[in-house]
């Protein structure tokens, strides 16, 4: 089978940097119709992008994909260790991380997502678009009742809402991983939002038991605060909106 461009590319360019790319540890795309897919999800007026694990090589296919400004999500971290730059572009860099337009977000190895997810969020970029194994764009997307149901399904639906895009075949990544991947992407949500790391912990409580009903996990003193119904529905049955409301009474 005749290699693609893009591939022949990658490996000139791992063999000029003296790289390894392991398998399941990093997955770079070697086609050059996923780099459109992710980037057809850019809003046009977007003015600031931001990306995260892409690796160098892509990060600079990417920039030339598109006029908007690129900078990478960990390129504070590389500045700080390279001492070569000003504490102008540092503050130019980690302002336009947090404030980004949108985020483009390879997430491997897939162990780390959950506390990427939480750092992603807490950026708050209108658009966050991630290149994922397919399995983990379910569950980042599941709905109440379903076994992949989570306490990082409700999280991330509660500040954005999300949409499954297109699904990538693990032979378009080099090295080839060992699952399918999907483009999703999630949209920021409007209105009063949980202070994050409280909701996330107050999250991660409620899953450990989330066959329970509410009530016989809050406890008396915390149940008086919550509707009825709510405390004789189990915890994997209740609504995205549901927690976010119930967290938000608890705290008040």
């Amino acid at each position: 089978m005749p290699k693609s461009k893009l591939f022949i590319e990658l490996t000139s360019w791992t063999l000029k940097h003296k790289l390894k790319l392991k398998r399941d540890t990093v997955a770079v795309p070697i086609e050059e119709s996923v780099l459109e897919s992710i980037l057809k999800q850019i809003p046009k007026n977007a003015k600031t992008i931001t990306e995260y694990n892409s690796t160098g090589f892509i990060s600079e296919k990417l920039k030339t994909y598109s006029e908007t400004e690129f900078i990478p999500a960990h390129g504070f971290e590389e500045i700080v260790k390279e001492k070569t730059k000003t504490l102008k572009i540092f503050e130019k860099i980690a302002d336009t991380q947090k404030n980004a337009d949108c985020l483009i977000a390879f997430v491997m190895p897939v162990e780390n997502l959950k506390q990427k997810m939480v750092e992603f969020i807490q950026q708050k970029p209108k658009i966050i678009i991630l290149l994922i194994p397919a399995s983990i764009a379910q569950e980042l997307n599941s709905f109440p009742g379903s076994p992949d149901y989570t306490e990082i399904s409700v999280l991330v639906q509660t500040f954005y809402s999300s949409q499954e895009c297109e699904k990538i075949p693990a032979q378009s990544f080099f090295p080839q991983p060992s699952a399918q991947y999907q483009i999703l992407k999630l949209s920021l949500r409007k209105g009063m939002q949980p202070e994050l790391k409280k909701y996330y912990a107050f999250l991660k409580e409620l899953f450990r038991t989330k066959g329970k009903d509410l009530g016989n996990v809050l406890g008396k003193e915390k149940s008086n605060k919550i509707r009825e119904e709510y405390l004789r529905e189990k915890i994997m049955l209740l609504e995205v909106d549901e927690l976010k409301n119930i967290f938000l009474e608890l705290e008040k």
